[in-house]
């Protein structure tokens, strides 16, 4: 004689429970971020002329002044201001447009930067001067970041 296989069946019920623990200040620097990044896509600017020039210890090629020009939300070209010269291809990432000058800020936070500040323009969003330590005390690793012009249009 075969015994019947009895099948049991068996019902699970998770009740998800909330986890109580201090939520995290948000980081005030990447407020500020967010807060300009989307006051300059608001405006929309997709034509515009921009003049960057950097402050480090880094080989005079990426150093500037360089001015970028924008149309259509693209680089369409990169030249030194000084002799009008286009800047070579291992330098133009150093010249961002002003979205790659928020990605900057962005990387420098996230990396954990000893030190970064930055002003903003007050209209526009945009990034007028970047300054970033990354390690405090060390030698020859800060980089500033100065808009010297900007124009739309």
């Amino acid at each position: 004689m075969r015994k019947a296989a009895k099948t049991l069946c068996v019902m699970l019920v998770i009740v998800p429970t909330a986890v109580c623990s201090p939520q995290e200040p948000e980081d005030p620097l990447l407020i500020e971020l967010e807060a300009n990044r989307g006051r300059w896509i608001g405006l929309g600017v997709m034509d515009y002329d921009l003049t960057l020039l950097r402050g480090c210890f880094c080989p005079i090629e990426s150093i500037g002044p360089v001015m970028v020009r924008v149309r259509g939300g693209e680089i369409v070209f990169q030249t030194y201001t000084e002799t009008g010269m286009p800047v070579p291809e291992q330098q133009k990432l150093f010249f961002p447009a002003v979205i790659g000058l928020f990605d900057v800020i962005l990387q420098s936070i996230e990396s954990g930067a000893d030190h970064i500040t930055v002003t903003y323009d007050s209209e526009t969003g945009v990034p007028a001067e970047i300054f970033i330590d990354s390690i405090e005390g060390a030698v020859d690793d800060e980089l500033r970041i100065t808009v010297v012009e900007f124009s739309d249009g």
